[in-house]
C-alpha cells in the first residue's frame, strides 16, 4: 500500500528543535494479530505523522510491517520506535534512515 502525500499539520519536537528532519523506516516483527498494524499506525497519528509507504506481510507465523515516515527528527523517531517496542505482540523494531529530506523534494 502506498499513501499519497497529504497536507497534514506537523508537530514540532520540543527537545530537538534544531535537528534536521529525515525520512525513516520502521521495520517491525510482531505476532500476527489483527490489531497490531492499527495500534502502530495510531502511535504515528498521535504524533501528527503519517506513513507515506507501508508494507505488511505475514510469513512463517510472523507479521512484518515496514513503514516509511518523512519529516521526523532522528531523536523523535527513536522515541517512537521505543514506544512501538512497548506494544503488546510487537517482538522487535529496527529503525533505519532512508534518505535526507532534501532528496524527497
Amino acid at each position: 500500500m502506498t499513501l499519497h502525500s497529504l497536507d497534514t499539520p506537523t508537530r514540532n519536537d520540543p527537545w530537538a528543535r534544531d535537528l534536521a528532519t529525515e525520512c525513516v523506516r520502521f521495520v517491525l516483527n510482531a505476532q500476527p494479530q489483527p490489531d497490531v498494524a492499527c495500534r502502530v499506525m495510531n502511535l504515528l497519528a498521535m504524533q501528527y505523522l503519517m506513513a507515506h509507504h507501508a508494507h505488511l506481510q505475514v510469513q512463517h507465523g510472523v507479521l512484518r510491517l515496514e513503514l516509511e515516515v518523512a519529516q521526523v527528527s532522528w531523536h523523535r523517531a527513536q522515541l517512537i520506535a521505543q514506544r512501538m517496542r512497548g506494544l503488546v505482540d510487537v517482538d522487535d523494531v529496527v529503525l533505519e534512515a532512508v534518505r535526507p529530506m532534501a532528496a524527497l523534494a
